[in-house]
């Protein structure tokens, strides 16, 4: 048997050779990147939060792991508070629900312009924590002052609490003990200021 070198053969065989293992090696390259691509980032840690924000994860569990930015936690926060605004209290009593309605529209209406959307956020889910149309709750009623105390008692903890409403009554108590008893709060028959628990 014979063997016929052809150097112009071979050459185009060597060619075609590498043009293939060119092509494997790139595609091997792609293929390593694109598995770096496809590692998942874990979201956002909790380390990078604050303050309200670390409340209202805690408390409405915002899935966090699932959002690559700040903007899009805002984003969640603004919608779960549009939400919250459109969002009615029914009752089983027309005078309780009525009464619950009046009370969140004040809470609204003063806290819409004076606070950011985390706070607003905050102080709606827990004034508004536990209405249901089984039960008679009612939210506190607003009083700025108590409001502002509460707010400046919750920013100076640092052990943050997840329930405004802990707060806000722990100050009103403070401010009708020391004889600033808010002005246009309930009072029964005795002269007691009632106090929501």
């Amino acid at each position: 048997m014979k063997i016929i070198f052809n150097p112009a053969h071979n050459a185009q065989e060597i060619n075609s050779y590498n043009k293939k293992n060119n092509l494997h090696s790139k595609q091997k390259e792609l293929s390593l990147n694109n598995e770096k691509d496809n590692v998942s980032f874990k979201g956002m840690p909790l380390s990078f939060f604050k303050g309200y924000d670390i409340s209202l994860i805690s408390r409405l569990k915002i899935p966090i792991e699932n959002m690559h930015s700040y903007s899009q936690f805002l984003r969640w926060v603004e919608n779960a508070l549009n939400q919250l605004r459109e969002k009615s209290y029914p009752s089983f009593s027309y005078n309780i629900a009525y009464e619950r309605a009046n009370i969140i529209k004040k809470w609204k209406k003063n806290i819409q312009f004076r606070c950011n959307p985390q706070v607003q956020l905050f102080v709606l889910t827990s004034i508004t924590e536990g209405l249901n149309a089984s039960n008679s709750k009612i939210p506190p009623l607003y009083h700025p002052s108590v409001f502002y105390d509460s707010i400046f008692c919750y920013n100076s903890k640092l052990n943050f609490v997840h329930n405004f409403n802990e707060i806000y009554n722990q100050q009103l108590i403070n401010q009708t003990l020391n004889g600033i008893a808010p002005v246009n709060f309930p009072v029964n028959k005795t002269g007691w200021i009632v106090i929501p628990s």
